[in-house]
């Protein structure tokens, strides 16, 4: 006698998405976007997007950082605010 139910599916193995990050860096709040400087360091910028200090470096780097930086030496990289944060799509001209 067959028995024709369907198998038991396995189960979920969860995906590397799923699991949390625990190198991600800390969310960033709307407050935070309104104190701001008119100019910040690599790494801060690079928390601003969700990515590592490493990464940044490696983007301006390659010429793949997609806001315009300021380069005083190679460690010493600052980045404008502004720009950043119409990239994030954050309406910083706006008085609060």
């Amino acid at each position: 006698m067959n028995d024709h139910t369907a198998p038991e599916p396995a189960p979920a193995v969860p995906v590397l998405a799923d699991l949390p990050d625990r190198h991600a860096p800390d969310p960033v709040t709307f407050d935070d976007l309104a104190r701001l400087p008119v100019v910040l360091d690599l790494p801060t910028a690079a928390r601003l997007l969700g990515i590592g200090r490493t990464a940044a470096y490696e983007m301006v780097r390659d010429g793949r950082w997609p806001t315009p930086v300021i380069r005083l030496s190679s460690r010493k990289i600052r980045v404008p605010s502004a720009p950043l944060l119409d990239l994030l799509g954050v309406d910083w001209r706006q008085a609060s």
